[in-house]
């Protein structure tokens, strides 16, 4: 069963707070005639999501056991090594996605071997080793390219500007940026979007043009509102708060801490309620 004729049902972004996302690549398990195999698939899935990780690699393992086609054998292992990189295993969670690409490649599984490429991407990039994140990257998009995988071409073009960010070559992770929120911007996938214009605002900000920083982070926040994305609404309304420190205009930084401060809250998002908190203690003492 080769997922390319239903995208949207077998492919996903496995996002990880504090982390680059990865692709999960379902191929057709949960259409599966088989009530017991998608049964065992849909409870791997529901222990993941609840952090039961052993438990839910065991699931899939066990999967593997159960004569999957070849798609399917290829879809669960790009899984397993998800769950690798879910526990920060990361030489494992490379080595399994290297069978991946391998078994798909050996049968011609395009898209597969491309979500395997650009998962692969992202371990080098978490791990810090940019160069191999890019090599990996690029041939996920060279595979985008020749499917006509526009929403795909669009998230890896933006893990590319990552890469290029992370190596302190701005002006070529704008250019990727640029790309990425123009093809989403076609899609009309306005979550790709906002995400773009926000890592669009981060580059000017570094580049020291703050009013466009600012002009992109504003319509960034703007889109997230619509949506109903609370952690990107926040995320960028913190960022427009740096800005604003940045340009001296105090009461404006602080307006946007604290209505970033009440989303996070809202939302339970402990890590950064702290560091938004320490941020609005150090700028009332320095008005001290």
């Amino acid at each position: 069963m080769n997922a390319s004729g239903n995208i949207k049902a077998s492919i996903r972004q496995l996002r990880v707070p504090g982390r680059p996302s990865v692709t999960d690549y379902f191929d057709s398990f949960t259409k599966l005639p088989d009530a017991e195999i998608r049964r065992i698939f849909e409870t791997a899935l529901k222990l993941r999501d609840e952090h039961r990780y052993d438990e839910s690699m065991q699931k899939f393992s066990a999967l593997l056991g159960l004569n999957p086609t070849s798609d399917q054998h290829i879809a669960l292992l790009i899984l397993i090594g998800n769950i690798h990189y879910l526990k920060r295993e990361y030489p494992a969670a490379l080595e399994i996605y290297q069978e991946a690409w391998n078994a798909a490649l050996a049968i011609n599984n395009q898209e597969a071997a491309g979500f395997a490429y650009g998962n692969a991407g992202i371990i080098y990039h978490v791990i810090s080793k940019p160069d191999k994140a890019l090599e990996f990257q690029k041939k996920a998009l060279e595979i985008d390219l020749q499917l006509g995988n526009k929403h795909w071409e669009a998230t890896h073009l933006g893990n590319i500007g990552h890469i290029y960010r992370q190596k302190c070559e701005i002006d070529k992770a704008l250019e990727y940026y640029m790309k990425a929120v123009e093809i989403d911007r076609q899609l009309g996938n306005k979550h790709g979007e906002a995400n773009q214009l926000g890592n669009i605002g981060l580059i000017y900000r570094e580049k020291g043009e703050l009013d466009k920083a600012l002009e992109y982070h504003m319509k960034a926040v703007e889109i997230d509102h619509q949506l109903g994305n609370k952690h990107g609404e926040a995320t960028h309304l913190g960022n427009i708060g740096l800005i604003y420190r940045e340009k001296g205009e105090i009461d404006n930084a602080l307006t946007c801490f604290e209505q970033a401060l009440k989303i996070f809250k809202a939302i339970g998002a402990v890590p950064v309620i702290r560091l938004i908190e320490q941020t609005i203690a150090a700028i009332h003492n320095n008005l001290r």
